[in-house]
């Protein structure tokens, strides 16, 4: 609002826009101008608090959080070798499961990736658990977390899913994991 409409608003109406009420004792100009000013000074700040939190809002939706308690997990695994290709080494049918998963997988077979064998929706609490991580290749690891065969990449049930993650970590610690699941699911 330029001076001559905030004067005449004054004029008008017996109060100024960033008036709370109406005056009781009339302004002269030296008055008007003066509050004008201030007028002006508030709202420059509304403009730039508004700009802030809009700022703050943009950066918050492209801010990632980093679990900086995760990363310094992670660099304590090993990565150099999946655990499900490493099972399947010394087995007839190495060849063809490695030639399936390069079909499907291709480049992602090369990523290897610290995997939850109980998800940490489903078990927030084995999170940083050693015993519950394992390296898994990022194709078989992405299959694993959609309920798909990590090897062809076809549907696959929860009974065929836990079948999977019992071959890959060895049916003893499977069993001990879901154990520990289920405990602390108990417990709450």
């Amino acid at each position: 609002m330029n001076y001559e409409k905030f004067e005449n608003f004054y004029r008008e109406k017996g109060y100024l826009p960033n008036d709370v009420g109406p005056r009781k004792n009339k302004l002269n100009e030296k008055q008007i101008k003066t509050q004008y000013k201030k007028y002006l000074q508030q709202e420059e700040r509304k403009v730039k608090k508004f700009k802030e939190k809009r700022k703050k809002e943009r950066e918050s939706r492209y801010t990632i959080h980093v679990d900086e308690k995760w990363e310094n997990f992670k660099s304590q695994l090993d990565l150099s070798k999946c655990s499900l290709l490493e099972r399947f080494e010394g087995d007839p049918e190495y060849e063809v499961v490695l030639e399936v998963m390069k079909r499907r997988g291709g480049h992602l077979l090369k990523t290897i990736d610290p995997a939850h064998v109980f998800s940490r929706a489903e078990a927030p609490h084995m999170k940083y658990e050693v015993d519950n991580v394992v390296p898994l290749n990022r194709f078989s690891h992405s299959m694993l977390d959609t309920m798909r065969s990590p090897i062809t990449g076809e549907p696959i049930d929860k009974k065929e899913h836990d079948e999977y993650w019992e071959f890959i970590v060895g049916e003893e610690k499977y069993k001990e994991l879901k154990e520990r699941s289920r405990k602390r699911r108990r417990n709450g």
